[in-house]
């Protein structure tokens, strides 16, 4: 394994990114090396560090919510709500039907689906993690967990 490594930092919005050299060796207990072949930084995280966040505005936020739940109904609400009205009321206005019955199936999915069933794995997996073991739970300030052992107890 290469002992040499280097990452790309971003330091400042709009500032391009630095290389900078670190040393990874010797790993810190509980903790190992991975030599990594290459990497990629999605095209999106770069627009929103060079560019900003775009969603301050409420559609945006809401829309992203709930895209998982559009992405799976949208075909099916397309071809029922499109071959049931195109005729009475034209091209345009049913695909702006399309549009309404889409999002109002999406917030149903998102608040009657995706959220409890979210609730539901969090609360699963929380109490799968109190199980006693020789780890001691420690809290991030993000709330994630991570498990550190004792090394008078190993």
């Amino acid at each position: 394994m290469n002992t040499s490594a280097h990452r790309w930092m971003m330091t400042a919005p709009k500032v391009a990114m630095l290389e900078s050299a670190f040393d990874p060796f010797p790993p810190q207990p509980a903790e190992v090396v991975i030599e990594i072949a290459g990497c990629g930084v999605c095209h999106t995280d770069l627009g929103f560090f060079y560019d900003g966040v775009p969603t301050r505005w409420p559609v945006v936020k809401w829309l992203s919510t709930r895209s998982y739940v559009i992405y799976l109904v949208h075909t099916l609400i397309l071809y029922r709500v499109v071959e049931n009205t195109v005729l009475y009321v034209g091209p345009t206005l049913a695909f702006a039907l399309f549009l309404l019955a889409t999002a109002a199936v999406a917030e149903i999915g998102y608040r009657w689906v995706e959220l409890p069933g979210a609730r539901a794995i969090t609360a699963w997996r929380n109490s799968r993690s109190r199980v006693a073991s020789k780890h001691e739970l420690v809290r991030r300030h993000s709330g994630t967990s991570v498990r550190k052992i004792h090394a008078d107890r190993a």
